[in-house]
């Protein structure tokens, strides 16, 4: 038998040296290649653990993401929002500032640092934020609705600027109410659209008499000042007759512009009292659904054609949605100020008038806030919320951040009740809160 040559290969060894090079080539690819492989797949786990409640375990899971691709700036934005939503700010302002280091103009992480900073109690510093945000956006905020909104909210939290914060809320509500409610041929002020569209949808998901009791307070508050214009203006007529006839072109215009107003007012009127006389209708109060519908016929005006003109579901919850928050910036703004010191600027007929406010004014747009709320909580899990494609979209997150946002109107509220002496009804507010699990204070934000 032939001996083997001392250099001829041998099998076992060959696998050997191919399995070290492969190795040494598989190891950078183990490391940075599977890492973000990894990183999704603990990112997938944590969305599990999330839905399912389990806050420590998503954290744990999107920490590990974080710690196999901390290039990833998507990760650590999403390991930020569930670190503020479980009161762990410092820690999520810490990774913000990790991917603002490497990504000055990353908006996401811009937005999460806010939060981070109002979470903390870190008010000013959040306001500095917004405001670096806006500059590094190149934002034009002064024709932006929503912008204006948040600069103002902003702004009520830190305790500063506030005549400024409200002239941003002003703004922001005077924008919105230029748009169309539905096909009506008239304007609604954002307060009276909110309270349609609250009450066109809660008359739908088994909220009508709740619809009704908030509708008759705005119906019976329009009626008296309906009532004191009218006769105001009979008096100033039968006064200028006495003085002078016929009168002169700027008396006839003054008489004008005051007609003009009591017609928008008539026209608001009438349309809440179609919103009511469907609500009604809805519970078989067919007698006062009738009585609604011979007011709003003295007025000229009919009720059949006013609510074939009123939103569609999908306008009603994009109404509901946006009124609910500039309503409670406003009102919190507004029980900021000590009473008697802020303007609301009301614009119809192309001008613009001045109206000073109070706590009373700040408790009406708190209260609709709040009601608008609930109404859009409930909506969440009827027929009417399948319409409204595009507002929602995750519904498990929308149903996690229900009781916070809720929590959080309410202790605004309570702010206010307090404020305004009425001590009873904010711990009714308080308990309401406990309710939610979560203790009344600016921890909320």
């Amino acid at each position: 038998m032939e001996s083997a040559s001392p250099h001829q290969d041998n099998p076992l060894t060959r696998l050997l040296v191919v399995a070290g090079f492969s190795s040494v080539l598989l190891l950078p690819l183990m490391f940075y290649g599977c890492g973000p492989e990894w990183a999704r797949w603990d990112a997938a786990q944590a969305i599990i653990a999330y839905d399912r409640g389990d806050m420590d375990q998503a954290i744990f899971q999107l920490t590990t993401a974080v710690e196999r691709s901390p290039r990833d700036p998507g990760l650590k934005i999403s390991l930020a929002r569930k670190l503020i939503e479980s009161g762990r700010g410092a820690e999520a302002e810490i990774l913000c500032d990790e991917i603002l280091a490497r990504y000055p103009d990353n908006a996401p992480a811009l937005t999460a640092k806010v939060n981070s900073q109002q979470a903390q109690g870190n008010f000013r510093e959040a306001l500095d934020t917004f405001n670096l945000r806006a500059r590094q956006r190149n934002w034009t905020i002064g024709g932006d609705a929503q912008k204006l909104n948040e600069r103002a909210y902003f702004r009520a939290l830190a305790g500063v600027q506030l005549a400024d914060a409200k002239q941003d809320i002003d703004a922001a509500t005077a924008i919105a109410s230029r748009f169309s409610f539905g096909n009506l041929p008239w304007r609604l002020g954002l307060y009276q659209r909110s309270l349609a569209a609250s009450g066109i949808v809660a008359t739908k998901i088994g909220m009508a008499r709740s619809a009704i009791e908030h509708l008759s307070d705005s119906v019976d508050s329009l009626r008296r000042m309906l009532q004191s214009s009218k006769s105001e203006l009979n008096m100033a007529i039968v006064n200028l007759t006495a003085e002078q006839f016929p009168p002169s072109q700027d008396q006839a215009d003054s008489q004008n512009e005051f007609r003009s107003a009591i017609r928008i007012s008539e026209q608001t009127l009438a349309t809440l009292l179609t919103v009511r006389a469907l609500a009604y209708q809805k519970i078989g109060e067919n007698d006062l659904r009738d009585q609604d519908r011979a007011e709003v016929r003295e007025m000229s005006l009919d009720c059949d054609e006013i609510a074939a003109a009123l939103p569609d579901d999908s306008g009603c919850i994009a109404t509901i949605q946006i009124s609910a928050a500039f309503l409670d910036t406003r009102g919190f703004i507004i029980g900021q100020m000590p009473p008697g010191s802020s303007l609301e600027s009301v614009e119809f007929d192309g001008k613009q008038f001045a109206v000073r406010n109070d706590f009373g004014d700040a408790l009406r747009d708190l209260d609709q806030s709040v009601f608008a709320f609930e109404v859009f909580e409930k909506s969440l899990a009827s027929e009417i919320h399948n319409h409204a494609e595009g507002f929602v979209q995750d519904p498990v997150a929308e149903q996690k951040s229900i009781r916070k946002q809720k929590a959080v109107l309410l202790y605004h509220r309570l702010v206010v009740r307090e404020k305004s002496g009425d001590h009873q009804a904010a711990e009714q507010d308080a308990a309401a809160i406990r309710a939610l699990d979560c203790e009344p204070g600016p921890n909320l934000f």
